[in-house]
């Protein structure tokens, strides 16, 4: 390695265990810039007098929530400067990040708010600002949208950079001495119209008291909970052997209940095509209660358990709905029977777009923890599966022509 140096008079070649001879002007150079070297670091001692303002240190800051109001909320910072140096009207600005945003137009007088990024903003002095010597203070009040209710609300992350008379930035200097003063009971509404109650410990304790249990055989099984669910005393014992009869256009739905009935309780059933058997799949028209989006019926009773549909969707759902039915006790034995509650369920698709989002990509989960998602999905009637693969931080796709895409993805 070496350094080539070169001045008006001088050329040397600067190698390890060099001897470095250079005139007059390449020392006074080299002292030079050695002296600007130091501008970003923390200047001490007798470098700091040259400096003739205040350290960010040196300024204490105080802020506080005025009020809520309809249209934003008031709030504003105190400062005080601790240095014997005067903060002056000019070239420097105070950086914080907030929640809600600031409505720049509504700093106070001596005061410009500036909106930078996102939740980051900044406040600088104008001309009007009143230089502040040692021990003096100023009240700077602003303006923000919706409401502060808790002091996560507050601005937070203070800091200030300086102008040099060029313009040049000083390196930010965060702001370590900041009070906040708490939000009072009466401050803590959105607005004169919010009546929500302050959720505080005795409220809470009171709420809590007037909890009731509900009796187990009044609760819905059925998740999400159905239009109309009507219960009565009695119930339908299915037991291997049984016979599953369907709809011909219901042929996939009566297989996956074959399938589930053995799985979750160990029945072995049988599908077949027809309109007798213990549970029936049932072409027909259901009227709509709401939305008429998936609707189905299903009837439990000792004529057996009878689902209809017009299509196979909804009658997939009223499948889903019978396997819910069944008891924790009769899941866990497996005993190859199960009863089922005497119901008459109408029911329909609230919301057309039911949807679960999971991201592979950030988040890595196995080929079977995505298939059981989906079975449990089915279950409770959700329709849309977004689903990330490929992004930034990964590739899931398999493409056999380009392996290097999930090789190093």
């Amino acid at each position: 390695m070496f350094i080539y140096v070169k001045f008006a008079e001088v050329k040397y070649i600067i190698m390890k265990k060099s001897i470095i001879k250079l005139s007059l002007f390449g020392i006074c150079l080299l002292g030079t810039i050695s002296v600007q070297s130091c501008g970003g670091e923390d200047l001490t001692g007798s470098e700091k007098v040259n400096i003739n303002r205040p350290y960010g240190s040196e300024i204490d800051v105080y802020w506080r929530l005025v009020e809520n109001a309809e249209k934003g909320y008031v709030a504003e910072f105190t400062l005080e400067n601790n240095s014997n140096k005067p903060l002056d009207n000019k070239n420097w600005s105070i950086y914080f990040h907030q929640p809600k945003k600031v409505q720049t137009n509504s700093g106070s007088l001596g005061s410009k708010f500036t909106h930078i990024n996102g939740d980051y903003f900044k406040f600088e002095p104008t001309d009007s600002f009143s230089i502040l010597n040692k021990g003096d203070q100023a009240v700077i009040s602003y303006k923000s949208d919706a409401w502060a209710i808790k002091m996560q609300d507050a601005p937070n992350g203070l800091y200030i950079v300086f102008k040099d008379s060029l313009g040049n930035e000083s390196a930010p200097e965060v702001i370590k001495n900041i009070v906040y003063a708490p939000i009072t009971d009466e401050q803590n509404k959105m607005n004169s119209t919010d009546i929500i109650p302050i959720p505080t410990a005795d409220y809470l304790f009171g709420q809590n008291e007037k909890i009731t249990s509900e009796e187990k055989e009044s609760l819905v099984r059925i998740i999400p909970t159905p239009y109309n669910y009507i219960t009565s005393k009695g119930s339908l014992t299915i037991e291997n052997g049984a016979i599953i009869g369907y709809h011909p256009s219901f042929k996939n739905e009566a297989v996956f209940l074959v399938n589930k009935l053995k799985s979750d309780l160990g029945i072995e059933a049988t599908a077949k095509e027809g309109k007798t058997g213990v549970i029936v799949l049932s072409k027909g028209f259901v009227k709509s209660l709401k939305t008429g989006i998936d609707n189905y019926k299903l009837n439990v009773s000792n004529d057996g358990a009878i689902i209809t549909g017009d299509d196979p969707v909804s009658v997939f759902y009223g499948v889903q709905s019978l396997r819910a039915l069944v008891s924790a006790e009769d899941l866990a034995a497996k005993g190859g029977k199960a009863s089922f509650q005497f119901v008459t369920i109408e029911d329909e698709a609230r919301f057309e777009y039911r949807g679960m989002h999971i991201d592979v990509v950030r988040n890595f989960n196995s080929k079977e923890t995505i298939l059981k998602l989906l079975d449990f999905m089915a279950y409770y009637k959700l329709n849309k599966f977004h689903f990330h693969i490929t992004d930034d931080e990964g590739w899931r796709l398999e493409i056999p022509g380009l392996p290097e895409l999930t090789d190093v993805g």
